[in-house]
């Protein structure tokens, strides 16, 4: 097997870039590295014409899209092959969160499909669960809860009025 030959076979790494001006960089490093004219890679890439000096400048006075980024790397030969850092994954570990579900949609797994539920359900779920566990109460808890309740919310009323009091007339708090 020829030099050339092993060189086809097996990709060869040209630029290991961790950001967008690092990319950039690598850019321009692959067209002078193959003495293209950007002409013929804004040709390849189906750019219009003066638009590549503009994207890849240092600082580049514009910005391409994704979209853009891909067409100029294919242009060039190259493809994207996202690894991960082993240190920048050590690093940010503990500031990763599980995500959650959002609280508009809940979902719930029936056998091999998932059935989304809309909120109008879930609520209706729900005070069906609160009726059910209001009926096994006795009627003195229910009583000392509903009490509870009430003193929770004429506690906001009045804590509002104190504040209007308090603002003073023409307010509009």
């Amino acid at each position: 097997m020829s030099n050339l030959e092993s060189r086809l076979s097996a990709p060869r790494i040209v630029a290991t870039v961790a950001d967008h001006n690092q990319l950039l960089a690598a850019i321009r490093h692959r067209i002078g590295e193959l003495h293209l004219s950007y002409e013929t890679v804004e040709y390849l890439a189906g750019l219009q014409s003066g638009y590549l000096t503009k994207v890849i400048a240092d600082p580049p006075p514009k910005r391409m899209s994704p979209f853009t980024q891909f067409l100029v790397l294919q242009a060039l030969g190259l493809r994207v092959k996202l690894e991960e850092d082993p240190q920048l994954v050590e690093r940010l570990r503990q500031r990763w969160s599980r995500r959650k579900l959002r609280k508009s949609m809940r979902t719930a797994a029936s056998m091999d499909r998932v059935i989304e539920l809309p909120p109008d359900f879930m609520r209706r779920i729900s005070r069906m669960g609160c009726e059910a566990r209001m009926r096994k109460l006795s009627p003195e808890r229910r009583s000392a809860l509903a009490r509870h309740a009430a003193m929770a919310r004429w506690s906001k009323s009045e804590a509002r009025a104190a504040n209007l009091v308090a603002a003073g007339p023409g307010s509009g708090v």
